[in-house]
């Protein structure tokens, strides 16, 4: 597989209709904190590769949860499976039910059938396709997504009345100190 397919799969881990639709809406909301902890995805991914991934290397260990195995028993590593499994069946549920609720008024289809037919197509073409299926829609999911978020900058930016130098302006009505 090329790097950058690999590169592109392991960035679409992390972005999804969650990432796209429900943080941006919920920080226009008020509420931040869920955007600023995506903010901080960088910073871990960072901190992974420099840390872990060369500490669990050195100890010939494969995964966190063999490392948990070997050093508390297989009780912890049973533990953090099913806490990690719990976590992604709630993130894929959300997901799912994001996906539906973008598509639902464009398809005027019910939500729970978007939900059982994306959920049902995304398991067949996972077990038939395997890994290099999942990397490869990874991949072409994510350049969907850049462009898609560009294309929107660029809308939003030449949408303006006076243009895109409106957004780097500062209007003196709105920030004038009184």
């Amino acid at each position: 597989m090329p790097g950058w397919a690999v590169g592109l799969s392991i960035l679409g881990a992390f972005v999804s209709s969650i990432s796209l639709i429900a943080l941006p809406g919920k920080a226009f909301g008020g509420n931040w904190n869920a955007y600023a902890f995506t903010l901080s995805l960088p910073v871990a991914l960072v901190i992974a590769v420099y840390y872990f991934a060369p500490f669990y290397r050195r100890n010939g260990e494969v995964s966190a949860y063999q490392h948990l195995e070997r050093r508390f028993g297989p009780w912890a590593r049973t533990y953090a499976v099913v806490c990690y499994l719990l976590t992604m069946i709630a993130r894929m549920g959300a997901t799912l039910y994001l996906l539906a609720v973008a598509l639902a008024p464009m398809l005027g289809w019910p939500l729970w059938l978007i939900i059982v037919l994306a959920g049902g197509l995304v398991t067949i073409y996972t077990v038939v396709g395997g890994t290099e299926a999942v990397i490869w829609t990874d991949a072409v999911h994510n350049v969907v997504l850049i462009i898609g978020v560009v294309t929107c900058v660029i809308i939003q930016l030449f949408g303006m009345p006076e243009g895109p130098g409106q957004v780097f302006r500062a209007e003196k009505s709105c920030c004038s100190i009184r």
